[in-house]
């Protein structure tokens, strides 16, 4: 049932709706507060478990699509440390070293190959960022050493995506390990990238808006946290500021975007 009916083909979609399913369910269980939430999450991780051992005893080992799936299902159940394992079992492609540029006449098939390229090799730097993700959440010493590896790997690869992405993920390792004034320092580098120039942009603004907000939390975690510190009261002060100044100018998609985060920040 795993490989399919077929000695070729893949795993099916009923693995894949399966496991989607299973997210599904503990997702509705979560926000229902289901007093059996624990216990069904325990249930569907042995059951996940003896899948997994099923493709790793296979001779094909584990198909792409279906350790995503696997990796998707175990994050679902707040198994981080698992979902990891599982992301770190997905191969590059075979052409994740070569770079098919856009030509200025391009031929159909020429187009084809590229978009191909890019879409094949894209999906593997996302995958490297929620495998980045799930070893940060696993908290092992061990997971953020190897967290740190893939992103200086994704940092260096000429040909990778997400490196904005990676950049923040760096600086949320810092801050998980309460180096409050070294993450800060990050963001404010971070904030000044020249492609966040265009604050108009709406994909400029998903990115740009949370860091602003990541940057003053770690201000204001420097303030209250850092020994070296000797003027608290005035590193908090500046913190306030940051989210006055963004609230009240002109142009609001920031705060739109900010405020929500910022009153779940000033709650906690």
């Amino acid at each position: 049932r795993l490989s399919g009916a077929k000695e070729d083909e893949k795993a099916g979609n009923v693995v894949g709706a399966l496991l989607n399913d299973i997210s599904g369910q503990i997702k509705t269980m979560k926000d229902a507060k289901d007093p059996t939430l624990e216990k069904t999450k325990d249930n569907y991780t042995a059951f996940l478990d003896v899948i997994a051992a099923e493709y790793a005893k296979s001779p094909k080992g584990y198909d792409r699509n279906a350790a995503i799936l696997l990796a998707h299902a175990y994050a679902s159940l707040d198994i981080p440390c698992k979902a990891a394992d599982m992301f770190s079992k997905i191969q590059p492609p075979a052409s994740i070293d070569k770079k098919i540029g856009k030509k200025k006449d391009e031929s159909d098939d020429e187009l084809k190959a590229r978009q191909a390229w890019e879409e094949e090799t894209g999906r593997h730097w996302g995958v490297q960022i929620e495998r980045i993700r799930a070893l940060r959440a696993c908290k092992e010493k061990d997971s953020i050493k190897e967290a740190e590896k893939v992103i200086d790997g994704l940092l260096k690869h000429p040909n990778a995506n997400f490196k904005l992405q990676a950049n923040m993920e760096k600086s949320f390792i810092l801050e998980d390990q309460e180096e409050y004034r070294a993450a800060y320092g990050e963001w404010q580098k971070f904030l000044k990238n020249p492609g966040f120039a265009d604050k108009e942009d709406k994909g400029v603004q998903k990115i740009y808006f949370p860091a602003y907000v990541y940057m003053t939390r770690t201000l204001y975690k420097t303030a209250i946290h850092d020994k070296k510190i000797v003027d608290r009261p005035k590193l908090i002060t500046f913190a306030a500021t940051l989210i006055v100044n963004l609230e009240f100018t002109k142009t609001k998609a920031g705060w739109e975007i900010a405020g929500p985060m910022f009153e779940k920040l000033l709650l906690e």
